[in-house]
């Protein structure tokens, strides 16, 4: 993992900021730990990429990633390739570090596999 991206998501993981849920990157009120890591990518400014929140039957009410032309990114499930790439994590990362996250482990718990095995 490139060590600048994950000194950034670290901090932003234990700044409070983000309260964490389960199952979706980025719901109006919580976060998965790789929601966070995203959130540090479209803050980061790297790209076009900016979150909206959906309104269609089956997401309404989640955050969708989409590019400065509209273009969907991310579409619920998963982490983005752009948001992917950039961190240089792995298929294996992210799917066990979802399942840390949904299994109801906390975001220091997240923090100490990040900072011990990325």
């Amino acid at each position: 993992m490139d060590s600048t991206v994950k000194q950034l998501w670290v901090d932003a993981l234990l700044s409070g900021e983000y309260t964490q849920g389960r199952n979706r990157l980025r719901t109006p009120d919580s976060w998965c730990c790789l929601g966070v890591l995203a959130d540090v990518y479209v803050r980061c400014d790297c790209d076009t990429t900016v979150w909206e929140l959906t309104d269609d039957q089956f997401n309404a009410g989640y955050y969708n990633l989409v590019s400065g032309e509209g273009v969907k990114v991310y579409d619920g499930y998963g982490l983005p390739d752009n948001v992917t790439v950039w961190a240089h994590l792995s298929e294996g990362d992210i799917e066990t570090l979802a399942r840390m996250n949904d299994q109801g482990y906390s975001f220091e718990e997240i923090v100490a596999t990040i900072t011990d095995t990325l």
